[in-house]
Order: structure tokens, then C-alpha cells, then sequence
């Protein structure tokens, strides 16, 4: 279903970014779907899917280990840009994702029978292609708070093993989302006893994370979790679908330094800015005292200055990474 990357989205969901600089043939990719309000509230994914408008944009995950959390920032590109509504709203609710990847075993993983389970807040299936074309998986569909849904079979993995995954998500009315993907090794021809856990199927705000703190932190019953074998899918088990060439949101983004900052001779009221990127081929967008960024080059100058303080920020860009922080010079116009 992949064409081609357009306006890349890196882990908007996740509150922290870990994978920069990382191998570029790893993570899921997907595409996100809007749902007008206006619309009946629909109460599984497919719906969301069939009723959504794709928007201009390809998302990128790391990989699936979203503990409940708030989510009131939106889906922000690589370029700066909050998706937005048709009204110009930035978009936090009623949205549907559709991720692929590969899974497979990484360094150290041990080889065997594999069970897995989702928690979702909202609805979220999980299916799997070894061979059969893509069956369902773990079905945590619907509209509900935090919830761990498990497989009722496991799937074996080799060292060379790799399964196409597709993963679909919802998230319907504010504020809350929850999305992580986890396995265990259990026993081979494991009986529908030795699938059991006494979690599968328990649903909560606050049951599997508390998401008051800044990050989340996992409660009592994910904890016990962890205890009894289970364990989120790591980055390196997701390979990225062979019809991309890489994943942008794993290079490392660059970083920008302001080389020079003087008032041009012959103009007065202005200031003159050059600055490079630790990347050779990067592109530069600039803001002056807050405005909406644009694309600029080293040797830009802003003329006709008011006086008092100003502030100057410019950002490298380089393969799809902006850098995040950017640099800045402030002063103060006589």
C-alpha cells in the first residue's frame, strides 16, 4: 500500500522520541485516518477505516509501546506542521491508524513459540500473515478505557523467520490513548490453559499505567505482567515493509549552529544571519520573533527593525529530520 513517503510523522504518539540514529530498516509505517465528529461514533476500527479520510501524511513507529497516556498535541510532521482538520483543528481525536511491518526475532532473542497480547484504549486488532495470508491475531476491537486482549494461539519464530504484521488502532473522543504490543515465549503446542492470563480481558484507566505522571508509570498489574514472562515488542523486532527504502524518522537529525550574527553595513535597523547544519546537504527554515517558519539560506537579513528585543530561530532539515531544537540569537535593536 506504500507508494512513496509524503510529510513524514515520527512516534507522534509516544511521549518521547528514542530512535534517532538508529538502523533505518526498522519500524512500522502506516497511514492516518480523520473522522469527522459530525459523523455517527463509530465503534470499531473498520468503521473508522471505511468512513475516514487518509490524510497527507506518513507515519512512523519505532515501535508499538504507548502506555496510557493523555494526548492533546497532535500529530506534528517532520517539517513542523500539526495535521490538522478540515476546520483547522489540530487533530487529537476521532483518528484511525493503519501500521505494517515485519515481525521477527532480534540479537539474544531465543527462537520458539511466541503468544501476543494488546493493550488498547481505544480499539486496536492485531493480524498476521505466516504464510496463510493475514489472519486476525488478537482482536481488542471497541470503544473502552485501557484493555489487554490475547492471542488464543502462539506463532513460531526462528532465526530467520519473518511475518508480515498489520496493526490497526482507533481512538475515539479525547484524551486518553493506549497502544502496546506484547509477547511472550510460552511452552511449544501450549494448551489454551498455558495461554491463559488472568489480565487478558481486564480493562481500566488506571489498571495496566498511571497516566497522571509525566511519563506514565506502570501499575501493580503490568508489573505482574512483566513477572509472568510478558514483554513489549522491541524496536529491532520490526522490520520495515520492503516496499519502503528506509525509515527518515530513524536517521539522526541534525543539528544547527548560528556562525554569525551582525548588522549588515549600509542598512540600517536590520541584522544578518549566517549559520550551518552538521549535515552538509541540509536545508534551513528560519522564524523571526515568533512567526511561522519559513525556508531560508545562511546570509539571510531582516531590515526595517523595530526597536527593542528580537529573537532569531533557524532549524536544519536534512533527509526528512528537522533538527528539534534548533539555534537561537536574541537581542535588543537600538
Amino acid at each position: 500500500m506504500f507508494k512513496g513517503v509524503t510529510n513524514p510523522v515520527c512516534d507522534p504518539l509516544a511521549s518521547q522520541k528514542s530512535h534517532d540514529g538508529s538502523d533505518t530498516s526498522l519500524g512500522l509505517a502506516g497511514t492516518i485516518y480523520y473522522v469527522s465528529p459530525d459523523l455517527p461514533h463509530f465503534l470499531n476500527v473498520a468503521e473508522y477505516q471505511a468512513n475516514g479520510t487518509i490524510l497527507d501524511a506518513t507515519m512512523f513507529m519505532g515501535d508499538v509501546n504507548i502506555p496510557t497516556r493523555k494526548f492533546d498535541l497532535g500529530f506534528a510532521t517532520e517539517g513542523g506542521q500539526l495535521l490538522s482538520t478540515p476546520d483547522g483543528s489540530p487533530l487529537y481525536e476521532y483518528f484511525s491508524l493503519h501500521l505494517e511491518s515485519t515481525l521477527q526475532l532480534a540479537t539474544g532473542d531465543e527462537a520458539g513459540n511466541y503468544q501476543f497480547a494488546v493493550i488498547a484504549d481505544d480499539g486496536a486488532v492485531l493480524k498476521a500473515d505466516a504464510g496463510r495470508g493475514f489472519e486476525t491475531v488478537v482482536d481488542n476491537d471497541g470503544t473502552h478505557a485501557s484493555k489487554l486482549a490475547c492471542s488464543q494461539s502462539a506463532y513460531n519464530f526462528g532465526a530467520e523467520t519473518k511475518i508480515p504484521m498489520q496493526l490497526d488502532y482507533y481512538q475515539g473522543p479525547r484524551y486518553h490513548v493506549a497502544l502496546v504490543l506484547l509477547w511472550r515465549k510460552v511452552p511449544a503446542n501450549a494448551t489454551a490453559e498455558e495461554l491463559a492470563d488472568e489480565m487478558c480481558g481486564q480493562a481500566g484507566s488506571t489498571l495496566f499505567f498511571n497516566p497522571d505522571t509525566s511519563p506514565s508509570t506502570p501499575a501493580a498489574a503490568y508489573n505482574g505482567m512483566l513477572d509472568r514472562g510478558w514483554r513489549p515488542v522491541s524496536a529491532a523486532n520490526f522490520k520495515l515493509p520492503g516496499a519502503l527504502a528506509g525509515n527518515p524518522c530513524n536517521l539522526a537529525a541534525p543539528a544547527t549552529s548560528i556562525t554569525g550574527a551582525k548588522q549588515p553595513e549600509g542598512i540600517q535597523a536590520a541584522m544578518q544571519f549566517t549559520f550551518e547544519s552538521d549535515h552538509p546537504a541540509s536545508v534551513f527554515i528560519c522564524s523571526l520573533d515568533g512567526a511561522p517558519a519559513s525556508p531560508c539560506l545562511s546570509g539571510i537579513t531582516y531590515a526595517d527593525l523595530a526597536s527593542g528585543n528580537h529573537t532569531f530561530v533557524v532549524r536544519a532539515q536534512n533527509d526528512g529530520r528537522l533538527d528539534p531544537v534548533g539555534a537561537t540569537h536574541a537581542w535588543t535593536q537600538e
